[in-house]
């Protein structure tokens, strides 16, 4: 089974998530680590990285695509949807769902 990780700093967004792809995937999830370590050796081994973009950052913005760049599987940010969320990401490695979303988005994206 494929294996999702969510950072988020919203404990509500983490296990909504964790409950509309858990039947499908294998979802673990936490809050951003206050190290700035993107993630733990054991993480690495994740096949989808969903991560909470924190406020004022749009999808072009160079912490993400930094972030983009560093993991080791594809990235799926959740943006503010008051900020556009432009083309596709790093090489086709990153997209952005805008917050909030509903299930069927969450799962269009994942797929």
């Amino acid at each position: 089974m494929k294996r999702i990780l969510v950072v988020d700093k919203s404990q509500p967004v983490r296990e909504t998530i964790a409950l509309v792809l858990g039947r499908d995937f294998t979802v673990f999830h936490r809050s951003p680590r206050a190290d700035c370590q993107l993630l733990t050796p054991e993480e690495e081994k994740i096949d989808l990285l969903i991560f909470g973009a924190p406020p004022g950052l749009g999808s072009r913005s160079p912490a993400l695509q930094g972030i983009a760049f560093q993991a080791p599987c594809p990235v799926l940010f959740l943006v503010d949807s008051r900020l556009p969320a432009e083309g596709e990401g790093t090489a086709g490695k990153c997209d952005w769902l805008a917050k909030p979303f509903n299930s069927y988005q969450l799962k269009e994206k994942v797929a």
